[in-house]
């Protein structure tokens, strides 16, 4: 039998009177399989066994197969793994009050901390660890800091939820990591913290390490024989009564919630604890008063007669049954309340386009059938049927003919998705017709405040069912599913202000003329309605060419996250925002739409639905830019009307050459950015250079058209105000005419970037103290005399820390080299087309002349001599002097940090002399 945690401490004071004062009793061991020693303070080293009384601030450890329970006095248990080191640093128990706290200090291993009275008590558990400081609340929590002390099994540290309410993750002075949902983990790799759901291979691995090894007993020294369990007489007076003298309680099954007629759908294995649905319960139709029947089994059911069977009361009674002097009563019936919208009225079909108007939008309570499988009601003069489902994890749910949902009496197919706490999105048609959309949403809404930390929440996105594009929130146009690169969707978290929303999704086919490229940014803002219910909203951005010598295409529009019933609580769903379904954004009357960059053509009133499933939570984050200058370049499609009256179409290179006139402002404070690039029509000889000033990123007052996330993470779409982006020559300085539509993303802002069609094979440069990426514009300039129709897709950009040209004269004498990569545009017979190549460098720091050569750009190689340039920045300039090319290339070294001249960026434009073949774009490098 084992001791209290106050006997333990009575019996060792007395058995070791030379002991230091402080070597106080806090619990036992509760189990050991050798070898765990302890290091009592002051004392020699131990070797821990069964029943071992443990003391303050002794340190165990184990090795490879040891293995410990400590059990405090409280009922608290920390299991000790092998390899693993432990010491409890403080624990202080009040039995009366029923309060306890302990504070330990987890060095290296594996752990299962069970709490008892510590972690019902505020503040009652503290848990020093490499990683950070783990308080834990109401909870049993698995940590494994294996990872930390060098194992190689691959698996990062991290500590788990596996039952309870809350784990919390203390990184200096600030949290870091919260979890408060089973089946969620925190997760350590590269100084950041990540909240992800916890993989099988990790509980098993931690399970097996607390299981013990083979051959060992727990400290038992007389384990048990096959022999001497066979011979044991306990089953008789256990197994081996008979169920009438043993009156075991024989469990009734549970309902089956998913009929068998009902597509098999394989839910997600996960041991996710899930929290039940609160829903409402309307009254008794035939009872003024459905009585006190139910809660303590058989009480008086009332003058209303309602039926009041209810659970048994504290007496152990059977249910009640309640039934009293008015008789007759039914059952109370449970409703859900649904947020459910139609297609939209006058959409052309089919759109995916619902909602908008009263007739196409409502609201509907439906009752839960007996068995909880149907929910049934009407939606304005038309009875719906709807299945209902649950489960652990997002689920997708084929809803067939067979199924039972209907509208107005016909059939509606589709997918519904569920998941935790009663969320369901249903992605419906009216007889499988995709014409005809329907769509319904329920569920528990996230509370604004969960969301007003600093960590990076990452959704994935399910496919839209009606557009099928391999791409969210765009068309197919054709491209199919193949080369299709497609973030989650970033919410990041401020503690003051909006969020920051990001997806970008890059699609590129091919080489050369009949290359197809499509890139969609998407940035916005988590924000907060007028009821204080948190919600999602973006601007699209980004263009596509559906071949080389097609017509650039612009994308426009606006997304939101749909409300549920209750509008103003948001929407957002389960108690940690691991929810949402995204659309159009609704009051507009367009929907999505498709702009060609001239000749006003226009793909519009269409719109995508997806369910967004939340991933992980990254905290951590790194936003440490300010200003950043460089160089932007472009092929333009063009229509002119100023040109001597006659209208006249350009597809011409355009760059800058001095980095100060393309520049990206980072607001770190804000995860916000501001950015112009001011670019040359490098061919242009009369009526001055023909340039454009493009504004991306919101003014000072809206600030929810940029989004920077990270270092590296980054995008930005038109400016909000016109004026801001502009056409000039020497007689025309005009504002745009209408929405700019333009954007920048940076490249790591797309996953996997290098995998594209025209990066594949290419060597990028992995410099983390420069940006490039791409950029774009579609604008319309007016004045009397004619219009200008203007768009540049998918641009090349690149920014640094410009180098002081001072702080090279040390270096003076000294050559560097760099390496890295060349991004562009072609321009050749007709067509335009993405194409890079490597790009390696030469430059002596003092005097900043040398050698930058691109290879392998559309096949073609090319370089400059390059001198340097007057001037406070340590720019250089050369012309291209490759046989049977001309053109320019522009740079600058830029620092890495305190490094001076640590990478190199720049611009160039090149081609034949007859211009049958031109290019232009960015050149970045590091120093080798």
């Amino acid at each position: 039998m084992l001791k209290t945690g106050l006997l333990a401490s009575l019996a060792l004071l007395a058995a070791a009177g030379t002991a230091p004062a402080l070597a106080q009793g806090i619990g036992v061991a509760a189990a050991v399989n050798q070898s765990a020693r302890g290091l009592p303070p002051g004392q020699a080293v131990r070797t821990i066994a069964l029943g071992d009384n443990l003391i303050f601030d002794e340190r165990i450890d184990t090795d490879t197969v040891g293995l410990v329970q400590i059990l405090l006095s409280d009922g608290t248990a920390f299991t000790v793994g092998p390899n693993s080191s432990i010491t409890i640093d403080r624990f202080v128990y009040d039995p009366q009050a029923g309060t306890a706290k302990v504070t330990a200090s987890l060095t290296k291993g594996v752990f299962r901390f069970v709490g008892g009275k510590t972690s019902k008590t505020p503040g009652g558990v503290t848990l020093n660890t490499p990683v950070g400081t783990v308080g834990i609340r109401g909870a049993v929590a698995d940590i494994d800091l294996q990872g930390q002390g060098g194992g190689a099994s691959g698996v990062p540290p991290h500590i788990s939820l596996i039952f309870g309410k809350e784990v919390v993750l203390t990184c200096g002075s600030a949290v870091c990591g919260r979890l408060y949902q089973p089946g969620y983990s925190l997760a350590f790799s590269g100084g950041q913290v990540r909240t992800v759901r916890t993989p099988a291979g990790w509980a098993s691995r931690i399970q097996s390490s607390l299981a013990g090894g083979a051959g060992t007993s727990g400290g038992s020294r007389n384990p048990p024989t096959e022999g001497y369990v066979a011979a044991n007489p306990f089953e008789r007076t256990n197994s081996g009564v008979s169920v009438t003298l043993n009156r075991v309680p024989l469990p009734t099954p549970r309902p089956e919630l998913v009929p068998a007629q009902l597509v098999d759908v394989a839910e997600a294995t996960n041991d996710t604890v899930r929290q039940e649905i609160v829903a409402t319960v309307t009254e008794a139709p035939d009872g003024s008063d459905g009585g006190d029947g139910g809660d303590d089994g058989g009480g008086d059911g009332g003058d209303g007669g309602g039926d009041g069977g209810g659970n048994g009361g504290d007496g152990g009674g059977g249910d009640g049954d309640g039934d009293g002097d008015g008789g007759g009563g039914e059952v109370p019936s449970v409703t859900r309340s649904f947020r459910v919208q139609t297609a939209r009225v006058g959409s052309q079909q089919p759109s995916g386009r619902t909602g908008g108007s009263a007739e196409a939008d409502g609201l509907a309570d439906l009752v839960l059938s007996a068995d909880g499988t149907l929910a049934t009601g009407t939606f304005g003069a038309r009875a719906l049927t709807l299945p209902v489902r649950d489960s652990r994890t997002l689920t997708g749910w084929n809803i067939a003919a067979g199924s039972g949902a209907s509208l107005g009496g016909l059939p509606l197919t589709g997918t519904l998705y569920t998941d935790k706490e009663g969320f369901s999105a249903y992605l419906l048609a009216e007889q499988g017709d995709i014409a005809r959309p329907v769509v319904a949403l329920t569920g528990t809404t996230t509370p604004a405040s969960v969301l007003t930390g600093t960590d990076l929440r990452r959704y994935a996105l399910t496919r839209d069912p009606i557009q099928a594009s391999a791409l969210p929130f765009t068309l197919n146009y054709g491209l199919g599913e193949a080369g299709a690169l497609v973030s989650d969707l970033l919410v990041l978290e401020q503690p003051s202000g909006p969020g920051r929303v990001l997806q970008t999704s890059l699609q590129v086919q091919g080489s050369g003329p009949t290359q197809k490229s499509l890139l969609s940014v998407n940035v916005g803002a988590l924000l907060v309605n007028e009821g204080g219910g948190p919600y999602v909203f973006a601007r699209r951005g980004g263009s596509l060419r559906a071949e080389g010598e097609a017509i650039g295409l612009y994308l426009g529009g606006q997304v939101a996250s749909l409300a549920g019933a209750d509008a103003s609580a948001g929407s957002l769903f389960g108690s940690d925002g691991s929810n949402f379904l995204i659309t159009e954004e609704q009051s507009r009357p367009l929907g999505y739409f498709d702009t060609l960059a001239y000749g006003g053509g226009t793909v519009s009133d269409y719109a995508t639905t997806h369910v967004a499933d939340l991933q992980s939570e990254v905290a951590g984050l790194t936003r440490s830019l300010d200003l950043r200058q460089g160089f932007a370049a472009g092929v333009i499609d063009a229509y002119d009307g100023y040109t001597n009256g006659s209208p006249v179409l350009h597809n011409d290179l355009f760059r800058n050459f001095d980095p100060e006139r393309v520049f990206v402002d980072f607001d770190a404070a804000a995860a916000s950015l501001r950015a112009q690039f001011e670019v040359y029509n490098v061919y242009a000889v009369t009526g001055g250079a023909p340039r454009f000033s493009i504004a991306f990123g919101g003014t000072a007052q809206d600030r929810v058209r940029s989004a920077y996330v990270d270092d590296r993470t980054f995008a930005a779409v038109e400016n909000g105000d016109n004026a801001n982006t502009r056409f000039r020559r020497t007689d025309t300085n005009l504002g745009a005419s209408g929405n700019p539509n333009s954007y920048l993303v940076s490249s790591r802002a797309i996953p996997n970037v290098e995998t594209t069609a025209f990066l594949q094979g290419k060597t990028l440069c992995e410099c983390r103290f420069l940006e490039w990426g791409f950029w774009g514009m579609q604008a319309e300039f007016r004045r009397q005399s004619g219009t200008t129709q203007v768009g540049f897709h998918m641009g090349a950009f690149v920014t640094g820390d410009i180098t002081a040209a001072a702080d090279l004269a040390p270096l003076a004498g000294t050559t560097a080299t760099y390496a890295g990569h060349a991004v562009g545009s072609v321009r050749s017979a007709g067509a335009t087309y993405l194409a890079a190549g490597q790009m390696a460098a030469s430059i002596d720091l003092g005097s900043r002349n040398g050698r930058v050569d691109v290879t392998g750009f559309d096949g073609r190689d090319f370089g400059a001599a390059v001198g340097g340039l007057s001037g406070p920045s340590a720019r250089f300039s050369g012309a291209i002097d490759t046989p049977n090319l001309v053109g320019s290339l522009d740079g600058a070294l830029v620092d890495n940090g305190a490094i001076p001249a640590a990478g190199l960026i720049g611009g160039f434009d090149v081609g034949t002399g007859d211009r049958s073949w031109t290019a232009t774009g960015i050149v970045a490098g590091q120093r080798n």
